[in-house]
């Protein structure tokens, strides 16, 4: 099962890495995908699921529909930034800069957030009824997009937009220490 987990996320990383050709970006939705399929299968095993072929079936095609929640947000954040780069002002401060990033944010989960979540919300209600039949497969079937909804939608909605944020500051402090007044003392 762990073979087939990984070259599955592997393949979801290639995938993503072409759409959004930027390393901190794909390793950010890659990381998440990693994430939401951890988390899926621990929260499977701590409400008493068998690690069976069934499951493993569920495993596989809920890393397919986790891409969905950071490569979205990764690829808005990507497009922002390319279009932030072609308008940027050579003026710059770091409350400019915070700003800028905060609007960025926002757009992106105005843009992306709300399908987002209304997406999880109609498919836990789709899914409902599926609770009500007495077939285990079904119920594991139900019980797996049920709870990935809920781990992706917390992904897509906090975790990737704080690390995507997290990075980019990060990145900014690096720069910005290179070129500090010691630094061009030296040189």
């Amino acid at each position: 099962m762990l073979k087939a987990v990984f070259v599955t996320l592997t393949c979801m990383a290639l995938i993503c890495f072409f759409v959004i050709p930027t390393l901190r970006c794909t390793g950010i939705a890659t990381f998440s995908v990693f994430s939401i399929s951890y988390t899926l299968l621990g929260t499977l095993g701590w409400c008493g699921q068998e690690i069976d072929p069934v499951t493993m079936i569920n495993i596989l095609m809920a890393i397919g529909l986790s891409v969905d929640f950071s490569a979205h947000i990764c690829y808005h954040f990507y497009i922002l930034g390319q279009k932030e780069i072609q308008t940027d002002s050579p003026i710059k401060n770091k409350f400019s800069d915070q700003k800028e990033m905060e609007k960025r944010i926002k757009e992106i989960l105005l843009v992306v957030g709300r399908p987002m979540l209304e997406a999880v919300i109609s498919t836990i209600i789709c899914i409902f009824p599926l609770f009500f039949i007495s077939i285990e497969i079904i119920v594991s079937f139900a019980r797996t997009i049920l709870f990935l909804g809920l781990i992706g939608i917390i992904h897509g909605l906090f975790i990737v937009p704080v690390l995507l944020t997290i990075q980019i500051n990060g990145l900014k402090k690096k720069k910005a220490g290179r070129f500090s007044e010691g630094n061009l003392q030296n040189n």
